[in-house]
């Protein structure tokens, strides 16, 4: 089984949310917060819930940020396979 690629990311127009996409369903299985990290010029952006759907996770950001300002979001599976 090969593990999803990801597609896309947007931030939402409030700035709220950071949408992540993939090519496929994702595992049911709700990420934590603590597996994402979220910066914006350099600045660590805390994450205050994490919604997986179908083939998207939803960030939903403690603060609000300019959507069209450029956001690095990092990844660490927490199992270190392919789920």
């Amino acid at each position: 089984m090969s593990a999803p690629r990801f597609q896309k990311a947007i931030v939402n127009g409030a700035g709220t949310k950071v949408i992540l996409t993939y090519s496929e369903t994702l595992s049911s299985t709700t990420a934590s917060t603590d597996d994402f990290t979220v910066t914006v010029d350099g600045s660590e952006v805390s994450i205050s819930s994490v919604a997986v759907s179908g083939s998207t996770v939803e960030l939903t950001l403690s603060s609000q940020v300019d959507h069209a300002t450029p956001v690095k979001v990092s990844y660490t599976d927490p199992t270190g396979s392919n789920d």
